[in-house]
């Protein structure tokens, strides 16, 4: 693996989220054959302020680097015809200062020809988890995060209380049942579908950023909050 940077990893506050970075914007490349794995990442990536462009195949996302200059690529390991390996291997000798992530549901290392020079940064698990892949984005391109407070339950209470754009006890009724079977897809699809009703920006970043974390316990208890300010 190249050598990681030595920049200091980002801070992280339990109360506080990342809501962007310092500087001038930054253009990432993510390459999946999967369109829901694309979008996945463009959903949390873009309102940081960053320049998403996806291919769904490594032909494609050659085409992508003759017209636009990538500061960071994701890559998939696994896409037909040409794989992300043999893409990673054709990025490093045409970019070679390019930083390079390899995403993959398998949990060690497998390459396709372990005598050639390894020409990634960093590997990463799927489910991807929101907090690594943006300490390892922040390291490979050195930036100065920005952040926001993040929203609590007594808020949430509070925007109740205040008439807020929330999400009715209907919504709330299926997000917690969702959660509790940890029925990923079904929460992303029901928070996609309460963002174009108008429903709370920065409330539904908190409720995406669990759900990519997996943490199905403290979705729950962020939307169940509602309900407790209704009362």
């Amino acid at each position: 693996m190249l050598p990681a940077s030595r920049h200091p990893r980002i801070d992280t506050y339990e109360n506080r989220r990342i809501a962007g970075y310092a500087g001038q914007r930054k253009t990432i490349l993510v390459v999946d054959d999967e369109p829901a794995n694309r979008a996945l990442i463009i959903d949390h990536l873009t309102p940081l302020g960053f320049n998403v462009l996806e291919a769904h195949s490594a032909e494609f996302a050659l085409q992508i680097t003759r017209d636009f200059t990538i500061d960071l690529y994701l890559l998939d390991v696994f896409m037909p015809v040409t794989d992300g390996w043999k893409l990673a291997d054709e990025l490093r000798r045409r970019y070679p200062d390019t930083p390079i992530f390899m995403v993959s549901g398998n949990t060690y290392e497998e390459r396709h020809d372990s005598h050639c020079p390894i020409p990634h940064n960093a590997y990463l698990i799927k489910p991807i988890q929101l907090d690594s892949l943006l300490a390892k984005i922040g390291n490979a391109l050195r930036l100065k995060w920005l952040h926001q407070d993040r929203i609590t339950p007594q808020q949430v209470s509070t925007m109740v209380a205040t008439g807020d754009n929330i999400p009715s006890n209907e919504d709330v009724k299926d997000l917690v049942a969702m959660a509790r079977i940890g029925y990923l897809t079904g929460i992303l699809e029901k928070l996609g579908s309460l963002e174009v009703s108008g429903i709370d920006s920065g409330f539904l970043h908190e409720l995406k950023t669990k759900a990519d974390l997996c943490d199905f316990e403290g979705l729950i208890q962020q939307v169940q909050a509602i309900n407790n300010g209704t009362r």
